[in-house]
């Protein structure tokens, strides 16, 4: 009868629903995409979980084939639905997604806005649950990242390393690999190529054997460190090799990030053609899916290699793209990295008077950069009263005298979160008041 074929369609829907999950982790784009759609006909209007996530799996799919446009809508109503059903791990996976999808669309503002949603929604999880709900991990590890595009660098390894702290608890293989790779990227443009191997053996460890394109991850970024630190003997092979694995990236992005860092070493190789029509290859396929993000990174590597061969008003026409993509969103990092030669090129744009006032800052950013040793991003030494990460940042923030208000809008914290790190401090240093416990952390050699 038809109570039993509607229940037998909800049936079907569940079981696609899941098999679109299968479909996703193993990297098949086509059948989740089918599965998900096949899943959202059977399944009944008033079914909000399910149809919430297999929303979200539609638009994680349209999002990996480099379908930026479709994958926001989708991934837009994935959060509606899976709030309205009161489901809080969906909800947060669905903002997390969504603010990948927008830092990566170069809409770094818009990003920044649907981060702090997620991390609202994980304070009001905690306030309610009474634990932290474990993929929170994911949102402190890619807002983090973007922080770190902004130059927010204490604010950003403050969120990076509380991905890598909730993941360890969690021990999730996905997302505590993803929070050591954040962490490892950030440290190595920080220059504590150290910390940033350190950082990668433990995404290594971490992943085990989840999947071939966790593992092609996390290879490209420890190719970027080996890059840094001058083996460029065994960037080369992660290269070649790269070049014979392409099917193993889990998405565009994915291939256009790893594209990248093969670039770059062909260009440390002498081969400027090769890296230049990889470049370009990388902009236009970038361009073309939205994917701003990497445009950017692109145009700036293309300029820096043009003016390497004296090519210079090409290098500067390239630039003024960059520039003009990147300042309304306040880009960063992605200039600061390419250190002296990108501060040539940003005095030549500088005299002929293009985008003066960013321009302006990106120079100053790279010279303050110069003056600063690098260890000071490092962490800080364990202490007798152990502190954590946060409670540190908030402790230096006391002790410049900003109200709770201001420490929540500079660590990018709900006020409830910095009140109940303030008492952890108060208590961890047995005092009872901001002028004690700054005078006992000064004491202790905190401060």
């Amino acid at each position: 009868d038809e109570g039993e074929s509607l229940e037998a369609q909800h049936i079907h829907g569940h079981i696609a629903a899941v098999r679109a999950c299968v479909a996703l982790l193993r990297g098949d784009k086509l059948q989740t995409a089918q599965l998900a759609r096949q899943a959202l006909k059977w399944l009944p209007a008033d079914d909000l979980m399910t149809r919430g996530w297999a929303v979200m799996v539609l638009g994680l799919t349209l999002y990996q084939n480099g379908d930026v446009a479709a994958a926001i809508p989708a991934l837009s109503e994935a959060v509606a639905i899976s709030r309205a059903a009161g489901d809080s791990h969906v909800a947060m996976l669905a903002l997390c997604n969504l603010a990948a999808v927008q830092t990566n669309a170069g809409q770094l503002r818009k990003a920044a806005d649907t981060f702090q949603d997620a991390l609202q929604l994980a304070d009001d999880f905690l306030a309610r649950a009474g634990r932290r709900l474990p993929v929170s991990a994911y949102a402190h590890t890619y807002f983090g990242a973007l922080l770190w595009e902004w130059n927010e660098q204490d604010a950003a390894l403050n969120h990076l390393r509380q991905g890598v702290e909730i993941g360890e608890q969690w021990g999730e293989p996905l997302r505590l690999t993803g929070a050591y790779l954040g962490l490892a990227c950030a440290l190595r443009s920080a220059g504590d190529l150290d910390g940033a191997q350190s950082a990668i053996q433990k995404a290594r460890q971490a992943q085990g054997n989840l999947s071939p394109w966790n593992a092609a991850r996390v290879a490209a970024v420890e190719a970027h460190i080996l890059f840094d630190r001058g083996n460029l003997a065994a960037a080369s092979r992660w290269a070649a090799a790269w070049n014979d694995n392409l099917d193993e990236c889990f998405d565009v992005f994915d291939y256009w990030g790893e594209g990248l860092v093969a670039a770059r070493i062909s260009f440390a190789q002498g081969q400027m053609d090769k890296a230049q029509s990889l470049l370009v290859q990388i902009t236009s396929s970038a361009q073309t899916a939205g994917g701003i993000y990497h445009v950017i990174e692109a145009l700036v590597l293309q300029a820096v290699i043009l003016q390497a061969q004296d090519r210079h008003d090409q290098a500067l026409a390239v630039l003024e793209r960059a520039l003009s993509l990147a300042e309304p969103e306040g880009f960063v990092r992605t200039f600061v990295d390419e250190g002296a030669p990108m501060s040539v090129l940003l005095k030549q744009a500088l005299s002929q008077g293009i985008a003066a006032g960013y321009v302006g800052k990106l120079l100053a950013a790279i010279e303050r950069e110069q003056l600063i040793p690098q260890t000071a991003v490092q962490s800080p030494p364990p202490l007798v009263d152990p502190l954590s990460e946060r409670e540190l940042d908030v402790l230096r923030l006391l002790a410049a005298g900003l109200s709770n208000r201001e420490i929540a809008q500079e660590l990018y914290l709900s006020i409830n979160t910095v009140k109940t790190h303030t008492k952890s401090i108060y208590s961890k240093l047995d005092v009872r008041s901001r002028t004690q416990a700054v005078n006992r952390a000064v004491e202790l050699g905190i401060l």
